[in-house]
């Protein structure tokens, strides 16, 4: 905010087209979509930095103005998951219960996984998970597209988007997921894509022996 006022105040000495007073008058009436419709006409004339720091205090001024006049709903201040009370979900990697999935201030999801045989080989599109090993049984490994790596407890593995992936052997695994999950962007290679398109959008990758 302060800095928004500040250059505001400087802006009448490096560009051409506006006078000081116009330029106060900019600022003093400005909100946050007034601000936004009128740089592009009032950078004009300044030099480029002046004119990207001109701009980056608009988007300051109209972050204050949304936050002021829309403020955000009150989330509590912590939140405790009881996995035993969530519902368990069957999925590509065995039996989820997933946390988090109504929390609209958080951008990610929490689950708990159970893993009794071998998981199907998928990926997604948009998700990124961490897979943080809780359990492991001897033997236990994660396939990632051609690869193959032993995992024990305490180890964590990043699958980020377009890589083919599945458990092998039994496990407990907590996956955050970022963005939250979705269950439409679970893709296989087998499978026709549902959005009309091939389901190998990149070089499908078969199931280790």
């Amino acid at each position: 905010m302060f800095r928004s006022f500040f250059l505001q105040l400087v802006y009448s000495d490096c560009c051409a087209n506006l006078s000081r007073h116009e330029v106060w008058q900019n600022f003093a009436g400005c909100a946050a979509g007034q601000l936004a419709e009128r740089r592009a006409v009032s950078y004009h004339g300044c030099r480029p930095p002046l004119a990207e720091a001109l701009r980056r205090a608009a988007i300051d001024m109209s972050l204050f103005f949304s936050v002021t006049m829309n403020p955000p709903s009150a989330v509590p201040p912590f939140e405790i998951i009881d996995f035993d009370a969530l519902p368990a979900t069957d999925c590509p990697c065995g039996t989820a219960r997933r946390a988090l999935t109504d929390a609209p201030d958080l951008p990610l999801t929490f689950h708990v996984t159970e893993i009794d045989t071998d998981a199907r080989l998928h990926y997604h599109r948009r998700l990124t998970e961490i897979y943080y090993f809780l359990q492991c049984e001897p033997g236990a490994q994660m396939q990632l597209d051609h690869q193959r790596v032993d995992v024990r407890p305490g180890m964590a593995i990043v699958v980020r988007p377009g890589t083919r992936h599945r458990a092998v052997g039994r496990m407990k695994v907590a996956i955050v997921v970022h963005p939250k999950f979705d269950p439409a962007d679970e893709w296989f290679d087998d499978e026709p894509a549902s959005d009309g398109g091939s389901a190998n959008d990149q070089t499908a990758q078969g199931v280790l022996p």
